[in-house]
């Protein structure tokens, strides 16, 4: 129905502005005792950002559901190339800071991981896993220039990096220098 999709691109905004927001609520109900804990803030907005994107994830299947296709699966509403690409390229950029992999995400637009990545070197020219890395560098290149400064590992963990030394070998060989220099070099 139009007016669905008219709800949804409207809401979608809201929600991502209301990441921050949600976050504090998280953090004021819970009360978490480890509000110490280094990267704490940062994890805790990207579990709320998360949280956000599982409902826009959910108001999306109920909107399939009720509209005139709703039989169709998402792998049968991306069955055209365009809309694949389209479908991948925004679920990346709404999920790269989180745990993703080559085999989820092409189940998720309905093709084998094999077909996913031909997709990303035809239509970018680099494989999944270099594309899903240069999206979170420069997210944190992004990050590690904002004031005030999150630190090194709070970044990290905001763009999907579990580890601290993943993350410092990944941006050193995206960019060729350290975090830290990075920053430095901004500010």
């Amino acid at each position: 129905f139009p007016m669905f999709s008219e709800f949804f691109d409207a809401i979608e905004p809201v929600c991502l502005e209301r990441a921050e927001d949600l976050a504090k609520l998280i953090k004021k109900g819970l009360c978490v005792s480890g509000a110490k804990e280094k990267g704490y803030a940062t994890r805790l907005k990207a579990v709320a950002t998360e949280t956000i994107f599982e409902l826009y994830d959910f108001l999306a299947a109920l909107t399939v559901r009720i509209s005139d296709d709703g039989e169709k699966t998402l792998a049968g509403r991306t069955r055209t190339p365009q809309t694949r690409l389209i479908f991948v390229e925004r679920y990346l950029r709404e999920n790269f800071q989180t745990d993703i992999s080559l085999e989820t995400l092409a189940e998720k637009a309905g093709v084998s991981a094999r077909q996913l990545n031909r997709i990303f070197e035809k239509n970018y020219g680099t494989t999944f896993y270099k594309y899903l890395t240069e999206l979170r560098i420069d997210e944190a290149k992004r990050l590690l220039s904002q004031k005030p400064m999150p630190s090194v590992e709070e970044v990290a963990y905001a763009v999907g990096y579990s580890t601290y030394t993943g993350f410092h070998n990944a941006f050193k060989k995206e960019t060729g220098m350290l975090p830290g220099e990075y920053r430095r070099r901004k500010h």
